[in-house]
């Protein structure tokens, strides 16, 4: 099938899967699962085993590395640094008058019409980009049962689009080792992403699907969802796969599936907000991190410690990093003021965290 009909196919609405090549739309630095997990091995002084698949290869860099430098590690290369591209793009941005790079418009677009969103990404500044631009959000993540729940909403009462991240965040849990399946299979999240394709057409963009559990269960309910259109520039020895299970195959490549989404019809105020949620988290990230920041005005050097001590076992950065020669801050304070003079209005926002029941 070609882009323009697969286009056409979802006029009416879709559900949207995304992966790492969403990311990679802002970011053409954001590793793909083989990057991230070769950078893993050689940080933990690993060989390459391309026998194993990418959950055994990362379970062996978690068991070398112990789980707290792995997940420092791995906060590091999917999250910080992505922090630090989109801010030095903003910048860039508003050098040139704008504020808004192109390629967060284009990712802003590709959500429009996308209700509900799955990410299997373990970032959630792709997906604010991707629902936030339509208007009031809500990015609900994977968490494991002993650690306290969090969710990203606005203080508002109205509809707010759902984001769901199966595979969790790097700031908090993610699933990434053999082990972690293991211990998502049995959980509501494991055939999530399928069910929320019920009676819906599903677009799947920026993944290579190569999680045996998402083709397994594409399979056993192929008879409940309507069409599925896989946008990739390359399908493999999986082509066979979508077409037993009538999967539609659109092959293009990444410049041109970009180009082809309008950004017409993307409300410049609601993707402005959009894009001042990701600096303000990625301003955060860069300024040591929340942890870390909070930290900072506590006079009680025994409190202050544990938080400081709780920052690094999280993988945080801990300390300022500059953008550039500017202060993460300076930029988010720029853009503001470009949302000021639009008299475009925050709504106000907050990290929810709630204890488990």
């Amino acid at each position: 099938m070609d882009l323009d009909r697969a286009k056409n196919r979802l006029q009416d609405g879709y559900c949207l899967w995304v992966g790492a090549g969403v990311t990679k739309q802002l970011w053409p630095g954001a590793p793909q699962w083989g990057e991230l997990t070769k950078k893993l091995e050689a940080l933990a002084e690993l060989a390459d085993d391309c026998s194993l698949q990418y959950p055994e290869r990362l379970g062996r860099c978690s068991d070398k590395l112990g789980s707290d430098l792995f997940r420092r590690h791995l906060r590091k290369i999917y999250y910080t640094d992505l922090c630090e591209a989109l801010l030095k793009r903003a910048a860039q941005s508003l050098e040139d008058g704008d504020g808004i790079p192109p390629e967060s418009r284009k990712v802003a677009a590709l959500g429009q019409l996308a209700n509900p969103i799955v990410s299997f990404n373990i970032e959630p500044l792709s997906s604010t980009l991707l629902a936030r631009s339509a208007g009031p959000a809500r990015i609900i993540p994977f968490i494991k049962p002993q650690t306290q729940r969090i969710e990203f909403r606005e203080f508002v009462k109205t509809f707010q689009r759902i984001v769901y991240h199966p595979h969790g965040l790097s700031t908090v849990d993610s699933i990434m080792t053999e082990k972690d399946y293991e211990n998502l299979d049995g959980t509501l999240a494991f055939e999530l992403a399928v069910h929320t394709a019920f009676g819906n057409h599903l677009a799947i963009v920026g993944m290579s699907l190569q999680d045996e559990y998402l083709r397994k269960q594409i399979h056993k309910f192929r008879s409940q969802i309507d069409s599925i259109t896989w946008f990739n520039s390359q399908f493999g020895d999986l082509e066979i796969w979508a077409r037993c299970n009538q999967v539609e195959m659109v092959w293009v490549e990444w410049s041109k599936f970009w180009e082809a989404w309008s950004t017409a019809d993307v409300p410049e105020e609601d993707l402005m907000i959009a894009c001042c949620r990701v600096l303000d988290a990625a301003a955060k990230e860069l300024s040591g991190g929340s942890a870390y920041r909070m930290a900072q005005p506590v006079s009680d050097d025994f409190l202050r410690n544990k938080m400081l001590e709780d920052s690094a076992r999280i993988g945080e950065p801990g300390e300022l990093r500059l953008v550039d020669g500017q202060a993460p801050s300076d930029i988010c304070r720029r853009f503001r003021e470009l949302l000021r003079a639009k008299d475009i209005r925050i709504p106000m926002a907050l990290h929810y965290l709630r204890d488990v029941l």
